[in-house]
């Protein structure tokens, strides 16, 4: 979950993180994107990777660098 400059992430052992500027999220091999509509209006929203178009790793990699520089 993200709340303002907030984040939950929901586990065994639930971790919450105060003060937050940014949130990255990398994970699956398929195009995959649930988070944007559901974050786009109340934060920037950076989809990077496999998320926006599968691809090779290195793309992945260098989007994200790409994207984390224009931050």
């Amino acid at each position: 979950e993200a709340h303002d400059k907030k984040a939950i992430i929901k586990g065994e052992n639930n971790i919450e993180i105060d003060d937050i500027d940014h949130i990255i999220i990398s994970a699956g091999m398929k195009s995959y994107n649930p988070f944007e509509e559901t974050l786009r209006n109340k934060m920037p929203v950076y989809v990077v990777g496999d998320a926006r178009k599968v691809g090779k790793a290195q793309d992945a990699i260098k989007d994200a660098y790409e994207t984390a520089k224009k931050l």
